[in-house]
């Protein structure tokens, strides 16, 4: 017989005799209600626990599958520095799918705080559909600027080796890093 089939007629029975529990305990007395559920449970493990072989038909196991590789999709590549464009420091190499600027502590760069930066001022994302940057300014105050052009709030703009960021009185570069 198909697995199906037995599937079916098993899982039929099973709550036949559930909803028939129902009923006649509701005819004796609707506390005791709860007996047929507790027998169902009862069935349900026994057959778990002495016919396994009939337990997989009821539940069929399907294997998990490995997770398929889009060859479109590509890991994220720290290939990418802010420089700033005043040319002091060293730059700082773009290390996450989003890395997030501002003043607080918990930002992956911090900028210093002269009251004109936001804790979470902005960040730059990697778009692993498209393979591109982008910049998102997070509500600041000040705002962000790309290439002289002021982000409005929450504004995915894309950023390409050469653009201009500047953060309150902070201008970067955003370029391809040399290994």
């Amino acid at each position: 017989m198909d697995d199906r089939i037995r599937r079916v007629l098993i899982w039929s029975l099973i709550l036949f005799l559930f909803f028939f529990g129902c009923i006649f305990s509701l005819l004796i007395s609707p506390v005791m209600l709860i007996l047929p559920v507790l027998i169902t449970g009862i069935i349900l493990l026994l057959i778990k626990l002495v016919a396994p072989d009939l337990w997989r038909v009821m539940v069929p196991h399907k294997p998990k599958k490995a997770p398929q590789t889009d060859d479109k999709k590509e890991p994220f590549k720290a290939d990418m520095v802010l420089e700033k464009a005043d040319g002091t420091g060293e730059p700082v190499r773009i290390s996450k799918p989003v890395f997030c600027i501002g003043r607080s502590d918990d930002n992956d760069y911090r900028l210093s705080d002269d009251g004109t930066v936001t804790r979470h001022h902005c960040k730059i994302e990697w778009d692993r559909e498209s393979h591109l940057y982008y910049i998102v300014d997070l509500d600041s105050t000040h705002g962000t600027f790309v290439n002289q052009e002021r982000l409005t709030s929450n504004e995915r703009k894309s950023l390409s080796d050469g653009c201009v960021i500047r953060i309150s009185d902070q201008s970067f570069f955003f370029r391809k890093a040399k290994n």
